[in-house]
């Protein structure tokens, strides 16, 4: 589910680092002409692809945890014997540290794949 899903990141990232670097083909041509490296165009969208990661990643985390919650609550009304947290309550601290390593991951990824696609373009232009 989780290499799904990093599929549809890297993919999705991807266009959008392709759609940037069409739409300021202009700029990107100047910075050529005066001796820009591939590495110092496509570091310049680095920032707004990490901003976008985070608040991503970070929004999806916390949907994720209201989700996990909301189930938990459920599935410890329906038990009625134990209660508790969805994966025991001994689990929660490995539940929580792992939902918290997937924004730190979608970001790092959604990084790496648009400097990837933006100096993979740069290098066919």
């Amino acid at each position: 589910m989780l290499a799904l899903i990093a599929l549809a990141t890297t993919t999705l990232v991807s266009y959008a680092a392709r759609s940037v670097m069409e739409t300021h083909t202009s700029v990107v041509e100047v910075l050529k002409l005066v001796g820009a490296e591939p590495s110092f165009i496509a570091k310049a969208n680095d920032k707004q692809f990490l901003t976008v990661g985070i608040v991503a990643s970070g929004l999806g985390l916390i949907l994720g945890l209201l989700s996990l919650a909301a189930l938990s609550y459920f599935v410890a009304q329906a038990q009625t014997v134990g209660g508790g947290f969805l994966f025991g309550r001994e689990h929660i601290t490995m539940t929580l540290a792992l939902m918290l390593l997937i924004p730190i991951t979608a970001t790092l990824l959604a990084l790496w794949t648009a400097r990837f696609t933006l100096l993979r373009a740069l290098a066919h232009k």
